[in-house]
């Protein structure tokens, strides 16, 4: 159901495969992550096959700022570092994400580069969602596409929404 895996270049990343072979596991990892809202479990089994598993061993590079990007990471277990570079190299953490946060959706959605590095500082179990996947998705079972856009679409703007909030802060507005 997959393409090949993105990852194949990480020694330091353990591909457990298609999500959707280890179905009682993995709905027990994700049923209650917001991602997977108002999905059911077979709703969830299916999805499971449009994805990937891996395991991040502790500081694992998954992606640096300006790296082209097709996926959206989902994380299961561990913590990942977000972080940007200033103009003088000195680097800046943006958040750390813990379980059920997404990262890399963005690029996935905009086709654009990866906006930020992101570094796994434990180790991670994190679920993997291609461009080419989604599409697939939306093909195949496009009332579970449907409902997985617009949950990622609510973790978006809810991101958007803690990112104004903290510029509204600095701004002293």
């Amino acid at each position: 159901m997959l393409e090949p895996t993105m990852f194949d270049h990480n020694k330091s990343l353990e591909d457990l495969g298609e999500a959707g072979h280890f179905p009682p596991a993995f709905f027990g990892l994700v049923q209650d992550l917001p991602l997977f809202q108002e999905l059911d479990r077979a709703q969830i089994e299916t999805l499971a096959r449009y994805m990937r598993a891996y395991v991040a061993r502790e500081e694992t590079l998954l992606f640096r700022e300006g790296d082209f990007g097709d996926f959206v990471l989902l994380v299961v277990e561990g913590i990942i570092q977000v972080i940007k570079y200033g103009d003088n190299g000195e680097q800046q953490t943006l958040a750390l994400l813990e379980r059920g946060r997404t990262l890399g959706e963005m690029s996935m959605v905009d086709g654009k580069p990866r906006s930020a590095t992101c570094i796994a500082l434990h180790d991670s179990v994190f679920l993997v969602l291609t461009n080419w996947g989604l599409h697939a998705l939306a093909r195949e079972q496009p009332q579970i596409a449907n409902r997985l856009l617009f949950n990622l679409a609510k973790e978006l703007s809810q991101r958007l929404r803690q990112t104004t909030d903290k510029l509204v802060g600095l701004l002293g507005v």
